[in-house]
């Protein structure tokens, strides 16, 4: 080929020759193409030490490492962290769920613990719980060193201690004391507010099914047990609290229902009559029995005694709920011609399980019955002007004392059967 020619068309060999002339070099092509794409930016070193980074062309190095004779690396890009799927981001959203949730309930335990500390304080509920007696009565525990969470759950067949009441941690009560708790309700409360079967409602039975009411028989019965006297207040303090759980979880059953009418019959003694709110958890109570369906006969599927105690504590909260209203002179939550309360009086000797007090609160809720036809009558006189109310009230009475002499016979028929004291008491009392 001439040497004078200008162009020519390459060929692939062209191409390899000239590859092999640039390897055979001194390798001033190769430094000039790396030269170029070497580097857009400052190398390793001058990147470090935030100096200007001044590229010398043709030169391996640049002028700062030539200087220093230090090896010039170019800078590698950070390589950047692959996107997260769908489901990784779903599963971080979980996990943070999860510790969020972890924490709120850290934050309410802490809160939990430091409200008791302050009761604890506040009561000193363990004066004296190192006392002769209660170190005889609950020697073995003692001696094992276990506490009372523990021993509740063997005694009572939990499966663990954290399924055990809180008033049993803390009042230290032992299994040998909540059955005499249990006893103490039996004996000073539930006769003259007959809402409970102790055939039905034992300690075994409601550690389990019912902590809540468990709670408020021990705190309740607390205020008569004269060992500890000074674990009522505390206990009443865990009962309202318990109760207060119940509202914000909205639970119902009948053994909650129970255990509000319970706290209103037997509230903590207050010195100002504005800082009872006992009426507040009657009314938790009735709304409850209300939306129970209380009111109407129980489903098929119970068994006779829980059927006897759906009925017994509807009428209850028909007793509480009138003579709340008659005392006070309010309008009653419950209407007074109830049908289930008109049509109980026979309901006492329904079964063999009826309990000995059965009749007597039949007995109260006629006489209830009576005061609501007085309650209407007195109204239709006010409205017509008439003044026939001594008449009206003359008439009133003779029923009253006829139905009174009528129950005072069924009492004495039943006291044949059951010739319990405390019945005795119950009947006088009614005629009082």
């Amino acid at each position: 080929m001439s040497q004078t020619t200008l162009f020519h068309f390459a060929s692939d060999s062209d191409d390899q020759d000239a590859v092999e002339a640039l390897d055979g070099s001194s390798g001033h092509g190769v430094l000039i193409g790396r030269a170029k794409s070497k580097m857009s930016g400052a190398c390793a070193d001058c990147k470090a030490v935030k100096v200007r980074c001044e590229i010398v062309s043709g030169h391996r190095k640049c002028r700062r490492c030539e200087l220093k004779n230090l090896p010039c690396t170019p800078r590698e890009r950070k390589k950047r962290k692959p996107a997260d799927t769908h489901e990784e981001l779903q599963e971080r959203a979980r996990n943070q769920d999860r510790r969020i949730q972890q924490l709120l309930r850290e934050y309410d335990e802490m809160k939990a613990d430091h409200k008791i500390r302050q009761w604890i304080t506040k009561f000193h509920p363990i004066s004296t719980v190192d006392g002769y007696d209660r170190m005889a009565q609950c020697y073995k525990w003692m001696q094992e060193g276990t506490s009372p969470e523990e021993a509740a759950a063997l005694s009572f067949g939990l499966p663990d201690r954290t399924h055990v009441p809180e008033i049993v941690k803390h009042c230290a009560l032992y299994p040998e004391e909540i059955v005499e708790l249990f006893s103490l309700f039996f004996k000073h409360v539930n006769p003259y507010f007959s809402i409970l079967d102790d055939e039905l409602h034992t300690p075994h039975h409601l550690i389990r099914t019912s902590p809540f009411l468990f709670t408020v028989l021990c705190a309740v019965s607390s205020r008569y047990y004269v060992s500890r006297p000074e674990i009522y207040p505390l206990a009443m303090d865990f009962a309202r609290d318990a109760a207060g759980k119940g509202l914000v979880e909205g639970k119902q059953s009948v053994d909650m229902c129970q255990a509000y009418l319970i706290m209103a019959v037997y509230p903590v003694p207050k010195k100002k009559w504005v800082e009872d709110r006992s009426w507040l958890l009657m009314g938790v109570a009735i709304r409850m029995a209300m939306e129970l369906k209380l009111n109407q006969p129980p489903p098929s599927g119970l068994t006779e005694r829980e059927r006897l105690n759906y009925t017994r504590t509807w009428l209850n909260c028909y007793c509480v709920d009138g003579s709340h209203a008659i005392q006070f002179g309010k309008m009653p939550m419950l209407r007074l011609d109830d049908y289930l309360a008109r049509s109980s009086a026979n309901w006492y000797r329904s079964s063999q399980m009826n309990t000995a007090f059965d009749v007597h609160l039949v007995a109260y809720v006629q006489i209830l019955l009576l005061m609501a036809q007085w309650k209407s009558i007195v109204a239709q006189q006010l409205e017509n002007g008439s003044t026939e109310i001594v008449e009206a009230a003359i008439r009133m009475h003779g029923r009253l004392a006829k139905e009174m002499d009528h129950w005072v016979e069924e009492y004495a028929h039943e006291l044949s059967y059951r010739p319990l004291p405390i019945c005795v008491y119950r009947g006088n009392t009614t005629q009082m």
